[in-house]
């Protein structure tokens, strides 16, 4: 178990997609060094980013489609939906379905 998270990534599962949206959220918003939540879709392309801002305040943002990029910033880094949908049957880079 990680002590000070700053990033959390979730992949959801139908089975604990309303725990992690919501319990587990509310869990994570009490870890002070906990900066950005993101949540993967493994059936739909979409990747939902949860941050806190200086005020601690949360923010949310989503991108959807093959050509979303979303940036990491606790990482520094883009994060193109067709790197993270790759390999994923159905939903890959090839693949013209979009959420």
């Amino acid at each position: 178990m990680i002590t000070n998270p700053s990033l959390v990534v979730e992949v959801l599962s139908p089975s604990t997609e309303a725990w992690d949206r919501g319990g587990k959220f509310v869990q994570y918003r009490t870890v002070a060094s906990l900066e950005e939540y993101v949540l993967v879709s493994p059936d739909a392309l979409r990747v939902e980013w949860i941050t806190r801002a200086a005020n601690g305040s949360w923010a949310y943002r989503e991108a959807t489609g093959l050509g979303a990029v979303r940036r990491l910033a606790r990482l520094g880094v883009d994060l193109p939906l067709a790197h993270i949908y790759r390999t994923v049957d159905g939903l890959n880079a090839e693949s013209p379905r979009s959420a």
